[in-house]
């Protein structure tokens, strides 16, 4: 029987290609135009060739789901603070010597007045 060109796309397992112009061919003999001793002819190229325009309807958007449709809720937006460059660089700096500062280091011993001379 006849299919329409979508029809055939989803038949050929590509539906989503919307490629029915280059996919469909015209085998040769198969119409007058087209010799039988020649090569198929891309359907496209044979509509145009014949008169036939081929160009898709262009559609308008679709319009957007709303939430509750899809089983989604909302949410509420949250606000957040980015701190500054300068305010993240004093605070990297101020990490670093407090890191620093607990770290053992021997010859900080008698600066800390932890010094208890070898017996």
């Amino acid at each position: 029987g006849m299919m329409t060109p979508t029809q055939f796309e989803a038949h050929a397992g590509s539906s989503a290609a919307k490629k029915w112009k280059a996919s469909l061919r015209v085998i040769p003999g198969g119409a007058p135009d087209v010799p039988p001793h020649g090569n198929a002819v891309i359907i496209g190229r044979w509509l145009e060739q014949n008169g036939i325009e081929t160009r898709s309807v262009a559609r308008g958007p679709k319009p957007a789901a709303e939430g509750g449709k899809l089983g989604i809720e909302p949410r509420p937006l949250v606000e957040t603070k980015v701190p500054s460059a300068a305010a993240e660089a004093a605070r990297l700096k101020a990490e670093a010597a407090a890191a620093a500062l607990s770290a053992w280091q021997p010859w900080n011993d008698v600066r800390n007045g932890n010094y208890a001379p070898i017996q």
